[in-house]
């Protein structure tokens, strides 16, 4: 399942919070995330909701995957979260996309640090 890196703000309208749908490992993943990873990576987030008083102080990025789901990484009270809509009558089950989803993330956040260290020589 590919997702694509979307700024289109009807897909990032009305989306929740999906972390409980992580497994254990996920969940400890995703707490390793950093908007300033996520900035490194993907460059700059969608900052257009942006409410401190509420804890929301960090960009968000949002993917868009098949079937018209949308999963992003945001931050609450600096920390991260698991945001999407439209995991419901999928072909997998909402956890299954959510767990692919993230390994996709981590993923691209690796190859980022193995290319880093790469050019900067380990340092």
């Amino acid at each position: 399942m590919q997702f694509q890196l979307t700024f289109d703000r009807k897909d990032s309208n009305m989306t929740s919070n999906k972390s409980h749908l992580l497994s254990e490992a996920y969940e400890e993943e995703i707490r390793s995330i950093t908007p300033e990873i996520m900035n490194q990576v993907f460059g700059p987030g969608d900052d257009t909701y942006w409410d401190p008083e509420r804890g929301y102080d960090s960009p968000e990025w949002y993917f868009k995957g098949p079937g018209g789901v949308i999963l992003g990484i945001g931050f609450r009270w600096g920390v991260p979260r698991l945001r999407g809509k439209n995991l419901i009558n999928q072909c997998l089950t909402p956890e299954d996309i959510c767990s692919m989803f993230l390994s996709q993330v981590i993923y691209s956040i690796e190859l980022d640090q193995e290319d880093l260290e790469a050019n900067t020589g380990g340092e």
